[in-house]
């Protein structure tokens, strides 16, 4: 297959995905969730436009992952363009100006990442720097599943049951220090050393460090903590074989396919509408409430992160929480960067946070290029990544869900292509 064939099908892949979505949302996220904000208020022009939308910003992103931004901007797509767009055109009463913010802001991280203009100096190698990325990760998964194992706290494998213990199992972590160092180790130091076994083909501690994974699901009760192994398997599995991006779209399009079959089998529509809900539609939802919200209040100007010394809290129960009580839940309503942005200094903070952000993925990107095979980057940097695009404010993602730390495995554990290897 040629690069043009290529190219030509990934875009198909990423339009029946879309699709897919669209169908999704009609038959069943709009039936089992209206009462939630999910209507259907179709204008035939509105749909249109969010399709060129889409389109566009498509057109833009590779179809092949050589460095680590190609990554995140298909996750952009997939998980954030795409199911904002698709609200867009079945609901012409939402805002047209969270779709225009969104896709502004990825065009500034594309421009920035992509651009020659800006350059980023050679850094220097650290001596035994893949052992020092190693050893530290190791000792700090040691250390929490000690810490862990010794707390007092309800270990729970019950995905229906996690709710019920993760509050008090976080408070009995140990203050905030701990917290951040047990958010590292499953979402970074552990993941390294899976990444790092598979590339020594020893499969041995492969399993023995998923048992890990497992063991911090149980303490933390996080979800999404148990899918970490899997993705990194996965992206080992495959982009050893190829760096075709085309997987993509065309498992999500399956995954959400399956689902829809099996709400046609057991004549219900709750797979599909869980599914489609909570992975796709419950971040684009949260970006339209976050700004129908801060267009009316006043914004946060970063009081509850790093100027909280500085100046009071606008928010004092913080956004999340105020966004869960406007929206009269009883949880904390987190979302990605764009609509944290938002919230902190309106448009001012979307920009900020978007050209903060292209340097970030040219920084990773200059530090991955011929120094560590691709996949491991990926495995260092996905959750991260993910919680950047669809969960976390900026500075949160920094410090709390280790990005800083991911940079700095990522900058230890790169090897010298003119020394020996580790």
């Amino acid at each position: 297959m040629n690069s043009l064939q290529h190219k030509s099908l990934f875009i198909i892949s990423l339009i029946v995905f879309r699709a897919v979505l669209d169908f999704s949302y009609l038959n069943s996220v709009n039936k089992i969730f209206e009462y939630e904000g999910f209507e259907i208020n179709y204008n035939v022009y509105n749909y249109l436009i969010s399709w060129c939308a889409y389109l566009f910003c498509s057109l833009l992103i590779s179809d092949y992952l050589k460095q680590i931004s190609d990554y995140f901007f298909i996750t952009f797509i997939v998980f954030l363009i795409a199911p904002i767009s698709s609200i867009a055109g079945l609901d012409y009463q939402r805002s047209a100006f969270v779709l225009l913010i969104t896709i502004a802001s990825f065009l500034i991280i594309h421009f920035i990442a992509n651009t020659r203009t800006i350059k980023i100096s050679q850094m220097p190698y650290v001596t035994s720097g893949p052992s020092i990325a190693f050893y530290l990760s190791l000792f700090a998964v040691l250390l929490v599943a000690l810490r862990l194992s010794t707390s007092d706290i309800t270990f729970n494998f019950n995905f229906e049951r996690v709710y019920e213990f993760r509050e008090d199992n976080n408070l009995a972590f140990g203050g905030p220090f701990f917290s951040y160092v047990t958010s590292w180790t499953y979402q970074i130091f552990n993941m390294f050393l899976i990444a790092f076994f598979l590339m020594k083909k020893n499969y041995v501690f492969v399993f023995i460090f998923i048992i890990f994974q497992i063991f911090f699901f149980g303490a933390v009760t996080q979800k999404e903590i148990i899918f970490f192994p899997a993705i990194l398997l996965f992206s080992w599995y495959f982009f050893r074989k190829t760096r075709s991006l085309l997987i993509f779209p065309i498992a999500c399009s399956l995954v959400l396919l399956s689902t829809i079959v099996l709400d046609s089998y057991y004549e219900t529509v709750v797979f599909s509408g869980l599914f489609s809900r909570r992975l796709f539609y419950v971040p684009a939802h949260l970006s339209y409430v976050y700004y129908e919200f801060f267009s009316f209040n006043e914004y946060a100007y970063w009081s509850n992160s790093f100027l909280k010394y500085f100046v009071s809290s606008v928010y004092p129960e913080g956004i999340p929480r105020t966004i869960g009580e406007y929206m009269n839940t009883l949880g904390s309503m987190n979302n990605g960067y764009v609509s944290s942005g938002y919230a902190q200094a309106g448009v001012f903070g979307v920009l900020l946070y978007s050209v903060i952000i292209g340097l970030i993925l040219k920084m990773a990107n200059h530090l991955s290029y011929k120094q560590i095979p691709i996949w491991l980057s990926i495995a260092i940097l996905f959750a991260p990544i993910r919680s950047l695009i669809i969960s976390a404010d900026l500075f949160t993602t920094l410090l709390t869900h280790g990005l800083m730390m991911s940079l700095l495995i990522l900058f230890l554990a790169r090897k010298d292509q003119k020394k020996s290897s580790l």
